[in-house]
């Protein structure tokens, strides 16, 4: 009995281990046409998102106006000391090169009152300005990251922030958006839960 309950233990690591806790629509595939990513929401807006049927998220401006572009995001529970893996594919197209405009991953955790405890606006884990990347190439932007003191859930937010130069802004896709628990904490989490279960 001890035996299965231990083998069962590894299998529900692994496979929490390997999970996105994006709850909705990480891979962007399945709508079409102008309109907020399905499972996402706008936490603001000053230009145009679209999902296009690409299988990939597409956010762009005209430098028109100043703030042009604008931010999706999901909500995450989340718990204080966790380590979590994040990533996000970018992509700058060659036909709508990025001008005077940024792209960024920002990671937000919030306590129970709803303060921020990483900064007023979050922390950008990947930030790409105009020219950073190789046109029409995916790159990958990852890394690990814990959760702070007091957390009890978190945002993930894509954004597109353009500029007030005529001419400015160009466009940005996003694409597998991915948060991950990581193995050592996961592991941890199991291992308490194992003698809890021996000590009964």
């Amino acid at each position: 009995m001890k035996k299965l309950l231990t083998l069962l233990l590894i299998l529900s690591v692994a496979t929490i281990a390997n999970a996105n806790l994006i709850p909705n629509n990480g891979d962007f595939g399945g709508a079409t046409g102008m309109a907020v990513a399905t499972g996402w929401t706008t936490a603001w807006n000053g230009g145009t998102w679209a999902d296009l049927g690409q299988n990939a998220y597409k956010a762009w401006g005209d430098g028109a106006q100043w703030g042009t572009g604008g931010a999706n995001v999901q909500n995450i529970e989340m718990y204080a000391g966790t380590t979590v893996g994040y990533s996000i594919d970018i992509l700058d197209p060659s036909i709508e090169l990025m001008a005077g405009a940024t792209a960024s991953l920002v990671l937000t955790f919030i306590d129970v009152s709803n303060n921020n405890l990483n900064g007023t606006w979050g922390t950008a884990y990947a930030l790409v300005a105009s020219g950073a990347l190789t046109a029409d190439t995916w790159t990958t932007f990852s890394g690990t990251v814990a959760a702070p003191l007091g957390t009890t859930h978190m945002s993930y937010q894509i954004q597109f922030q353009g500029t007030s130069v005529l001419g400015g802004g160009g466009a940005i896709w996003f694409d597998n958006a991915v948060l991950t628990p990581e193995p050592m904490t996961v592991a941890l989490l199991g291992l308490g839960g194992l003698f809890l279960r021996r000590r009964k």
